[in-house]
């Protein structure tokens, strides 16, 4: 690992590790810095090998822990600062121009696409599942049933 994280990355390069260490994905990098996924895909790939991570959360911890080792000896009020990101993390996705609505919605990772989502969305993936196959199940068993009565 370089001595300093930041001299070692482009600008670019921070800027998506950052975002990466928000929870966001790729497509969501690129539209709040106006690149296309593949491009955030590169600039994360490049910083990761720079870095020598296993992947790009560990990269993002690595720049994270290394902004916070800098900046702990001559503010110590960093614990204030970090609730008060944590706030506008919360919201980030309202003000990014990202709906509550758009968010149910929207459809996990497919097969071959990296999943890294947070835990919240992880959930929130699952439970839409869930309602989708009961929904199904259901109509299923409700046709069945219509069939057999009339069928009687």
């Amino acid at each position: 690992m370089p001595q300093n994280v930041e001299t070692a990355l482009t600008p670019r390069q921070i800027d998506c590790l950052r975002l990466v260490g928000k929870g966001m994905r790729s497509k969501e990098i690129a539209l709040e810095l106006g690149l296309a996924p593949s491009t955030v895909d590169n600039h994360i790939h490049a910083a990761v090998e720079k870095l020598g991570a296993s992947d790009r959360f560990v990269a993002s911890r690595m720049l994270d822990r290394e902004n916070t080792r800098q900046k702990m000896p001559s503010q110590p009020a960093a614990i204030e600062n970090s609730s008060e990101s944590d706030e506008l993390d919360v919201q980030a996705p309202q003000t990014a121009g990202h709906s509550f609505w758009r968010s149910l919605v929207s459809m996990p990772p497919l097969e071959g696409q990296t999943n890294d989502l947070s835990w919240q969305r992880r959930t929130l993936h699952i439970l839409q599942i869930a309602i989708v196959a009961a929904s199904i199940g259901t109509a299923i068993m409700l046709i069945i049933a219509t069939v057999m009565t009339v069928i009687i």
